[in-house]
Parts: C-alpha cells; sequence; structure tokens
C-alpha cells in the first residue's frame, strides 16, 4: 500500500463559487442548484451548512438578486405603473386599502319583541295541545 490515503466513496463536489452567486441572483431552490452543479440538494444544504465561502456566494447572489428586483420594480413604478405603485406603497410605507363597512341596524322596542315571542310561544303550545297522540 502506498504512502498517500486512498478515499473511498464518492469525490467531494466542487462548486464554481462565481457561478454559484450569479444563479443566485434568480432566487433558485436548492434543488434548482444541484440540479445546475449535478449534485443533488443535500449536498447544496450540506456546503451551506458547512462551507463559509459557500455560503456566503449563496447570500450575496441572493441579496444582489433582491436589489436587482427592488431596482426593477422601482423603475416601473416611477414609469407611472399603477399596480407597482400600489403594491410598492403597501409593502414599503405601509399603505393599504380602506373599506369602509356599514352594518344595518334595526331599533327594536324589546317590550314589543318580548310579546310577539310570547305569542309565538303560546301558538306552539296550542298546536301541541290540540294534535293527538297515538
Amino acid at each position: 500500500m502506498s504512502a498517500e490515503k486512498k478515499r473511498m466513496g464518492r469525490p467531494k463536489q466542487v462548486f464554481d463559487l462565481k457561478a454559484l452567486r450569479d444563479l443566485m441572483k434568480l432566487h433558485p431552490t436548492n434543488e434548482e442548484v444541484g440540479a445546475f452543479f449535478g449534485c443533488c440538494s443535500k449536498t447544496v444544504e450540506r456546503h451551506y451548512s458547512n462551507d463559509e465561502a459557500f455560503r456566503e456566494a449563496m447570500d450575496a447572489g441572493r441579496a444582489e438578486g433582491k436589489t436587482s428586483l427592488r431596482r426593477a420594480q422601482t423603475e416601473l413604478a416611477r414609469a407611472g405603473n399603477p399596480t407597482m405603485l400600489i403594491w410598492l406603497g403597501k409593502q414599503l410605507l405601509g399603505q393599504r386599502d380602506h373599506v369602509d363597512v356599514e352594518v344595518p341596524t334595526i331599533r327594536v322596542n324589546i317590550e314589543d319583541l318580548r310579546s310577539e315571542l310570547d305569542r309565538r310561544f303560546d301558538r306552539i303550545a296550542d298546536t301541541k295541545q290540540a294534535t293527538p297522540v297515538h
């Protein structure tokens, strides 16, 4: 046996961190990152947990993607896109739709209500007494 240690198992996955950072600007899932680099999502998750440079590349790419998306949304809003103006106003400025809800109310005289209920209960009781039992 040679003096070198022989590694068993699969070769270690090597990631191009520049390509990873660029890919992360598109906000892919771990499965999509794995497919891009020819590995499984578990490998991506393991590298994210254990490899600081890998984690920094992923996080930086995501941040750049968010900045780019925010820039595009702001440009649409500045161009007068009403949907984007409303959405950004809600997201960034805490604006919200104001909905007026009117609940109709009925004024009831409690004595009239009590009298009507008594009449109805009496009618029900009279009906039950008049019905023959077999």
